[in-house]
């Protein structure tokens, strides 16, 4: 499951497609798949609409009815249409995907992978959409291998390719060899390498012996932040094998003179390991509670503590201490407010202290996003927090995105 915590690292953002962006010369005979276009567009607006973002966020889940506007798309002769199509396949829940895609349509999205003359956006968004698929795409995986090794290729195409065999689990297995050839290599992309090495922290048992070459290129500081950074993150997927090197990533952690990437993902990696980060939460508390540390990572801290599930249970009042706080920079009180979102019902004797921040007009409004969207998650329990939400939504003197993740929030309340 995909946390909400955004990584620093790059992602290629991708414009909306909406309706004025049609040339006006198109003939009549194209209506047909602008119009599933467009309900394709607007049917994935709603759905994200209505399922809104939580803590722990969670993927759309696809309709049949999604189908025929994805396959207009990937007709479609702009290059943008297209990628997103593919983004969105490769966004949703691979088991709800499987039924309900063609083998057809399988097949022209790996023809628009081996395709040169396509756009290098729409041949990596294919890449991802595939790594989506399953058993289904075994049979391009040598496509996206040749790809991932082609020094020639746009090297973003590269890392698609490599993040894609990453989640092809089993299917990819033999190809292990492959992706360790290029996340050793010095000399190739930083970013390729970047992705060969999730790659490899994807796989899940069939990578674990071969995680003695993520954690040493971890603890390496003459490779790349970047590929440092993937390191990091590899090691927090691979569970109690990584077991050992907890102590690296707490190190990394509490190095302010690490490159600030490196750490982030140290500290994001450490939130995945559950019970085999346990021994090291006090360490964790420390550097929450360091003032001389970084507002931002302390923050993102305090929310992979949330992230640690039972482990984390015995330190709850720490972190509502941290978020009743008023003296703690908004950064540390969001981040408090998302771990106890994350903490199920041990959290729920702070609920209002949640809701104070959701109200309170005077915190910044990243703080009252968080605080609108945690409610939001909590079911019956949020009940009497409702009109504070729709409020929030009505005030046209908050910051729009506030008023944006409010309505989220509220989709998320059901009936």
């Amino acid at each position: 499951m995909v946390k909400s915590r955004v990584k620093p690292m790059a992602f290629k953002k991708r414009e909306v497609f909406h309706s004025r962006s049609v040339p006006k010369e198109r003939n009549r005979r194209s209506f047909p798949l602008l119009t599933l276009v467009l309900l394709f567009a607007l049917a994935l607006t709603l759905t994200l609409l209505t399922t809104g973002v939580s803590a722990k966020e969670t993927k759309p889940k696809l309709q049949p009815w999604h189908i025929p506007g994805i396959e207009a798309a990937l007709e479609d002769d702009r290059p943008k249409v297209k990628a997103q199509a593919l983004d969105q396949l490769a966004g949703y829940e691979s088991q709800d995907i499987r039924p309900l895609v063609k083998q057809e349509t399988i097949q022209k999205i790996a023809s628009l992978l081996k395709d040169e003359k396509q756009d290098s956006d729409v041949r990596g968004s294919a890449a991802g959409a595939l790594g989506n698929f399953g058993n289904a795409a075994k049979p391009y995986i040598p496509d996206m291998v040749n790809l991932l090794k082609d020094t020639k290729q746009d090297p973003n195409l590269r890392y698609s390719a490599a993040a894609a065999l990453g989640n092809l689990g089993n299917a990819a297995k033999s190809y292990i060899p492959d992706l360790l050839s290029i996340l050793k290599d010095d000399k190739q992309d930083s970013q390729v390498r970047s992705g060969a090495v999730e790659a490899l922290g994807n796989l899940g048992d069939t990578a674990k012996p071969y995680i003695l070459d993520i954690a040493n290129l971890l603890r390496d500081t003459k490779q790349d932040s970047q590929v440092r950074s993937s390191a990091a993150r590899a090691l927090g997927n691979l569970g109690d094998a990584a077991k050992p090197y907890v102590p690296n990533l707490i190190s990394l952690i509490k190095d302010y003179k690490q490159d600030s990437s490196v750490r982030y993902s140290a500290i994001s990696a450490l939130g995945n390991l559950g019970n085999a980060a346990k021994p090291y939460i006090p360490d964790l508390i420390n550097f929450i509670k360091d003032y001389q540390q970084d507002s931002y990572m302390r923050g993102s801290a305090v929310e992979a503590l949330g992230d640690l599930g039972d482990a984390a249970k015995p330190y709850i009042l720490d972190i509502a201490n941290l978020l009743k706080d008023d003296k703690q920079d908004s950064q540390v009180r969001s981040g408090a407010a998302r771990a106890l979102g994350n903490l199920g019902e041990v959290a729920k004797p702070y609920i209002p202290d949640i809701a104070n921040l959701l109200k309170d007009n005077k915190q910044t409004f990243q703080v009252r996003n968080d605080a609108a969207v945690i409610v939001s998650n909590l079911g019956d329990a949020a009940k009497p927090y409702i009109l504070d939400i729709f409020a929030l939504i009505k005030d046209d003197k908050q910051h729009l995105f506030s008023r944006s993740r409010a309505a989220e929030a509220l989709g998320n309340l059901g009936d």
